[in-house]
């Protein structure tokens, strides 16, 4: 009977939401990647079936090849690259991260001449997060703010 009840009260409740806290870890894992430029680091952090949702058209391994030419370029780019976690909110095993992106762009970004410029642009990501890695990513980058600052 005892069983029945707690089998029950599971079915009723759902999977409950992981602790903010762990989300938050990886997301400061995934940004970490960044910061170092250290790809691998960003490849240990995804999971099995990763999708990078804003890939189009999404490469047969789900956009992990994408992000992990980015983590190298941004830090190429910008060496001393720092991505900070302004905000954050959860849903479930979701997170949803503002942050901050500063460098100085003193080497090779994207094919493009370093100019010496620093930057300041915002991001958004929405961060799937299961079993401690990086499921699925959603993100939206305030490319054409960092662009124009290069440009002045």
């Amino acid at each position: 009977m005892k069983r029945t009840i707690l089998f029950l009260a599971l079915v009723a409740c759902g999977t409950p939401q992981p602790p903010k806290e762990e989300l938050v870890a990886v997301a400061e894992k995934f940004y970490g990647a960044f910061n170092a430029g250290n790809k691998q680091q960003f490849l240990d952090l995804t999971a099995e079936g990763f999708t990078d949702h804003m890939t189009s058209p999404r490469p047969d391994d789900g956009g992990k090849g994408g992000i992990a030419y980015a983590v190298e370029a941004f830090k190429q780019g910008y060496p001393d690259l720092k991505i900070t976690i302004d905000r954050t909110w959860q849903d479930d095993s979701t997170l949803t991260v503002f942050t901050r992106v500063t460098g100085t762009n003193t080497g090779p970004l994207f094919g493009q001449m370093p100019t010496g410029k620093s930057v300041s642009f915002s991001t958004i990501d929405v961060l799937g997060i299961e079993g401690g890695k990086l499921k699925d990513l959603w993100h939206i980058e305030q490319q054409q703010q960092m662009w124009d600052q290069l440009k002045q």
